[in-house]
């Protein structure tokens, strides 16, 4: 460990301890960790039907969700309070994989009378910020967006053998 990070480490507050090599069982935190988010985006995933090969983004939304959730261990904190001093937001908060009508902005349409909405997944959070992402049913493309209209009630199954949706067209 250089110098700079110690006293990098000594003025956030922070104790730099150094486990015995090969021995990540010394890490409790971190161990479990590995088995919660796995866990829970298993569970995010058969919630919503959705196959396997979505798991990336049922990671990456358990972690977030990890993030804001308090527990007793952490003196009923959230990481989320603990890293920058305020509760998080969970207004925006979503059931993963439900239908989504994410609306197309005018820049962005082919033409004056193309539809301006899309049907799609939701997929998760983007990073750092209240945006969505989402699969369109078309064309089988992720985008990212906050201008979404959820449906949290309802699943589609993203069964390959099932024609994609038909776009909806908002007058």
């Amino acid at each position: 460990m250089n110098r700079q990070f110690s006293q990098l480490s000594k003025s956030q507050g922070l104790i730099h301890v150094f486990a015995p090599c090969k021995t990540p069982q010394r890490n409790g935190f971190a161990e479990r960790n590995n088995h919660t988010i796995p866990e829970k985006a298993c569970c995010l995933l058969n919630a919503s039907n959705l196959p396997k090969h979505y798991c990336t983004e049922a990671i990456n939304t358990s972690t977030f969700l990890c993030n804001i959730i308090t527990t007793a261990s952490r003196h009923n904190l959230s990481p989320h309070v603990l890293w920058r001093g305020c509760p998080a937001q969970i207004k925006h908060l979503k059931k993963f994989g439900c239908w989504a009508i994410s609306i197309i902005p005018n820049h962005h349409r082919e033409w004056k009378l193309s539809p301006a909405a899309e049907e799609g997944i939701f997929l998760g959070y983007e990073n750092n910020n209240t945006a969505y992402c989402i699969l369109w049913s078309r064309d089988r493309k992720v985008i990212v967006t906050k201008h979404v209209t959820f449906h949290g009630l309802i699943f589609p199954s993203l069964d390959h053998s099932l024609q994609p949706l038909e776009p909806l067209l908002i007058l």
